[in-house]
């Protein structure tokens, strides 16, 4: 349960790091 609530996080942070590149730039 940890590893795929982990995996599950990572997905979001990457995403939600994207979304504040591309309303920055």
């Amino acid at each position: 349960m940890k590893g795929t609530l982990a995996a599950g996080e990572e997905v979001l942070i990457r995403g939600f790091g994207k979304f504040c590149v591309r309303e920055k730039s």
